[in-house]
């Protein structure tokens, strides 16, 4: 196979032309699903041009790949999907991407994925420094780059939420191990310590959840395989409980996120206007789409949240909602 040079790294290195291809098509793989982690492989080639001395890393093989996969991926989705640009993205606009966690919940919250970044990257550079020159080699200056590139990407969609900073601590803890792999001692002991610790804290982040399990019971002994719909906030909060009790699913969102989320953004006093009239009807197509579902379904059970949103509440001060709920029997379970 024939080889090309890539100077990504310091001392350029040659690969076959089929690595360069499967790496680029990985690369355009995940711009598609996620085109904010682009700050990663845009940070790890600034790194790879930075230790080069030239800017020609930037336009690698494989980055032009990438680059050109993504960009036909794109426009075709403006042929193929135009219902995703013309229905799904003005609601990702004026409901999803305004939604932002504050950022000092980030930095010291239950989370405190700032912290333990700055904390990991601060012992990673002490190791760096205090072992022999070979620990900082340019494979993980540009790994270490490309966990704070993606990061960075986790930080800018604000939302707080451990799986969005899951590529740069996953990145982080294979740098860690690396490092301590065939390390003098103290260096061993520090980068498994340090990959240990930040495993540790993730496994407890991603092992946490709402248990609905309570609710398991109490739908199987109103009804044998169940349709099912819910009003809740929660995605988590109908599955897999649905699933459990061997019901049917009635409705065409898993959760009243939109509601919730207009809500919660119509509470700002500095909206202008125009922005709080399209919350609202936000909020009441919504209403109009449950009301339609419950009728066109006819759900055995509803499962309505009563906090932190009082959707009982919210439903009954809708006159149609009202009266399509007016057959249920009320019963309350505390999970």
């Amino acid at each position: 196979m024939t080889g090309v040079q890539t100077c990504a790294l310091p001392i350029c290195a040659s690969f076959s032309w089929s690595a360069i291809v499967f790496v680029g098509g990985l690369t355009a793989l995940l711009l598609c699903i996620k085109p904010h982690f682009g700050l990663a492989v845009a940070a790890a080639a600034a790194t790879g041009a930075l230790l080069r001395r030239t800017w020609r890393p930037l336009f690698a093989p494989e980055h032009l790949i990438a680059g050109a996969l993504f960009a036909a991926y794109a426009a075709s989705t403006f042929a193929l999907y135009p219902a995703y640009w013309d229905d799904v993205m003005p609601v990702l606009r004026l409901l999803y991407l305004p939604m932002r966690a504050p950022f000092r919940f980030m930095l010291h919250g239950r989370m405190a994925v700032t912290l333990a970044f700055i904390v990991v990257v601060a012992a990673m550079v002490v190791v760096i420094t205090k072992a022999e020159r070979r620990a900082a080699s340019p494979p993980r200056l540009v790994a270490l780059a490309a966990a704070a590139g993606f990061f960075g990407a986790a930080v800018i969609q604000g939302k707080g939420w451990p799986y969005h900073f899951y590529p740069a601590f996953g990145l982080l803890v294979i740098v860690l191990v690396d490092v301590s792999l065939g390390a003098p001692r103290l260096r061993a002991f520090a980068g498994g310590l340090g990959a240990l610790a930040l495993s540790a804290h993730f496994f407890g982040l991603f092992n946490g959840g709402i248990d609905m399990s309570v609710m398991q019971a109490p739908m199987r002994a109103l009804k044998q395989k169940p349709r099912v719909n819910a009003i809740v906030s929660d995605f988590a909060a109908a599955f897999p409980a649905v699933r459990e009790v061997g019901g049917s699913w009635t409705g065409r969102a898993p959760s009243a996120w939109v509601a919730d989320f207009a809500m919660d953004l119509a509470r700002n006093p500095r909206l202008d206007p125009r922005t709080l009239a399209a919350l609202r009807d936000a909020e009441e197509t919504y209403r109009r789409q449950l009301a339609a579902d419950i009728r066109a379904g006819e759900p055995d059970i509803l499962m309505v949240e009563l906090r932190p949103v009082n959707f009982l509440r919210w439903t009954m001060s809708d006159a149609e909602l009202a009266a399509l709920l007016a057959c249920y029997q009320i019963g309350r379970a505390h999970v």
